[in-house]
């Protein structure tokens, strides 16, 4: 359990990305503090947790469905899909999210 109760958000992306895809969500990142990694397993843990909340960049690109997995193996996270063709795209989807103050879709 952890020491005090909180809530994360995890901003997932591909095994296959590369640094423009991390630089593509500073703005996200410096606004809502969220953790970016590469790691489904380390997204979705967190038992204790107020909230535990993924969003997986390119949900397309894991080998099997990642929200599949996320239900299997850890259910009751709050999942939030976003498809980017680039990391402009990305950017672009990300500080919408920004101007809007919403950190999710």
């Amino acid at each position: 359990m952890p020491r005090v109760t909180y809530s994360r958000h995890y901003l997932l992306l591909p095994q296959s990305a590369s640094w423009s895809w991390i630089a593509a969500c500073r703005r996200y990142w410096e606004t809502f503090k969220v953790t970016i990694g590469f790691s489904a397993d380390d997204a979705a843990y967190g038992p204790g947790l107020e909230e535990r909340a993924v969003t997986v960049i390119n949900p397309s690109q894991w080998t099997d469905s990642i929200e599949a997995f996320f239900e299997a193996y850890y259910p009751g996270l709050r999942y939030d899909p976003v498809e980017a063709a680039t990391p402009y795209e990305l950017e672009a989807i990300l500080n919408g999210r920004v101007a809007r103050g919403q950190r999710f879709g």
